[in-house]
């Protein structure tokens, strides 16, 4: 694997979970999170039950975050199980749009010392603050606080879509993260540095002004390492800009293979978990 990212967090470095705070939410069952891996632990960053009311990223703990998580950690179709069968030494998860961003700290509890997980979201001074945030609040282990970053990645700068990018609005990422162009400045990471993810993972990131990008982005993401073949585990509440993005990629031709589009999870962890027994879970993959 390449090397890994490197971390960015806030000066503030040390873990609180003190839910006493203004800053504190418990993600309690009330909010459906089912995790095996104590929900009690996890907390986000807003004034309410998992929600912020005051900006897209990190806006919403959606249904869609909560079902990629139990995938992640399902003991037959997991992260864990897949870094088993590719058989690698090391494994890379790198989550986009994170917001809050579960999905990606389910993934540092459930993987090794010598993995690595990142968040990624736009480079806004919100976004970064509440994505090293919710690291330094949800992480307990050391091996879990050395693996876990943040770094921001705008999927709509043409050095990570290609061409043109998309619409400049922010879109739904995991906890209501967003995907567009901003105030904060383009990022600087392109797809050169993306060489060392195996599993792209992604919750509630398809809208009808973050579409063309992702229709952009997806095939570009499969391409950044050819040895690794890295997939794309996406989750998405059910609307028209989701079926429509699944017709308009599946099958299509990119790097001398097809694209193809095939259910994720399984009954287990998609149909009970998270909440979300309606949310379409897809892996896709380039195949030859």
């Amino acid at each position: 694997m390449a090397a890994k990212p490197p971390a960015k967090r806030s000066a503030d470095g040390e873990k609180r979970n003190d839910a006493a705070t203004s800053l504190s939410v418990v993600l309690s069952s009330k909010n459906g999170f089912t995790s095996k891996v104590d929900p009690g632990r996890f907390f986000a960053a807003g004034t309410g039950e998992g929600t912020f009311g005051l900006l897209d990223t990190g806006a919403v703990l959606w249904s869609s975050s909560k079902t990629l998580s139990c995938w992640l950690e399902c003991d037959q179709c997991g992260i864990k199980k897949e870094k088993e069968m590719q058989k690698k030494g090391s494994f890379g998860v790198l989550e986009l749009g994170a917001g809050f961003g579960l999905p990606g700290l389910v993934a540092a509890s459930l993987l090794a010392h010598n993995d690595a997980v990142a968040l990624t979201d736009v480079d806004t001074a919100v976004a970064v603050q509440r994505a090293n945030d919710s690291i330094i609040r949800n992480t307990i282990s050391v091996k879990e606080r050395e693996i876990i970053s943040f770094f921001p990645l705008d999927w709509n700068a043409a050095n990570v879509c290609g061409g043109g990018g998309g619409s400049s609005s922010s879109g739904g990422g995991v906890g209501g993260g967003s995907g567009g162009s901003s105030s904060g400045g383009a990022s600087e990471t392109s797809l050169d540095e993306l060489g060392w993810v195996n599993v792209f993972i992604a919750a509630d990131v398809l809208y009808e002004k973050t579409l063309d990008s992702w229709l952009q982005l997806a095939p570009n993401l499969l391409g950044v390492n050819h040895d690794a073949a890295p997939e794309i585990w996406m989750v998405n509440t059910p609307r028209a800009a989701v079926h429509r993005f699944r017709r308009r990629l599946l099958n299509a031709a990119h790097g001398g293979g097809r694209i193809a589009i095939i259910p994720g999870g399984c009954p287990k962890c998609i149909g009970s978990g998270g909440g979300g027994s309606g949310d379409c879970a897809w892996r896709i993959v380039l195949s030859k």
